[in-house]
């Protein structure tokens, strides 16, 4: 659970949603989309009197729950939707607004991780995490297409390259080298 501080400059009671989403996707939905963009990772309902402010809790999705968990902030897209207004803030195709999430909730990791990275960037028990940020980039400049593949990419532990077969969809999860397992949102 989180919490976000909003103020109603209406003459009349402001109702509404507030939604974070992961950032650059053109969609902010529950769950994923087919090809990973968009991705729900809070929102509420609210509901602030006239002229006044107030602190808003803000459920914190799965999705949510894991990019949070992680060492290093997230950034995310944020959605201000008004009743009888529509949407009046968007900064899900901008770097515009600044929130933060944190959580009290025990860790939570996607199947197979066993470490946040920071951000969307997942590893499993055998994996270093700058090894699975270099698997992340690997994917992102080769594959990237939504339809899983090989890529290589090296170990800044070992100092080795290994070859890690991803899979399609949200999360990426991609295994190989020496027992490695990467996971990642794109």
């Amino acid at each position: 659970m989180a919490t976000v501080e909003l103020t109603c400059n209406l003459s009349s009671e402001c109702q509404g949603a507030f939604i974070m989403c992961l950032p650059g996707g053109d969609l902010c939905q529950t769950g994923t989309t087919e090809d990973g963009a968009g991705g729900r990772v809070a929102g509420s309902d609210f509901s602030i009197p006239a002229g006044s402010t107030g602190e808003v809790s803000v459920a914190l999705t799965d999705l949510g729950q894991q990019v949070v968990s992680g060492p290093s902030g997230f950034s995310a897209g944020v959605i201000v939707d008004l009743l009888n207004y529509g949407s009046v803030m968007n900064t899900t195709g901008s770097d515009t607004g600044s929130f933060s999430l944190t959580s009290t909730d025990p860790t939570s990791f996607p199947s197979g991780a066993t470490a946040g990275c920071g951000g969307t960037v997942f590893a499993g028990p055998d994996t270093s995490c700058p090894f699975a940020e270099n698997v992340q980039q690997a994917y992102l400049n080769s594959v990237n297409q939504g339809n899983g593949g090989t890529v290589t990419a090296v170990s800044p532990v070992t100092g080795q390259t290994y070859t890690m077969q991803c899979t399609d969809g949200s999360p990426v999860v991609c295994t190989g080298g020496t027992n490695a397992v990467v996971e990642f949102y794109r």
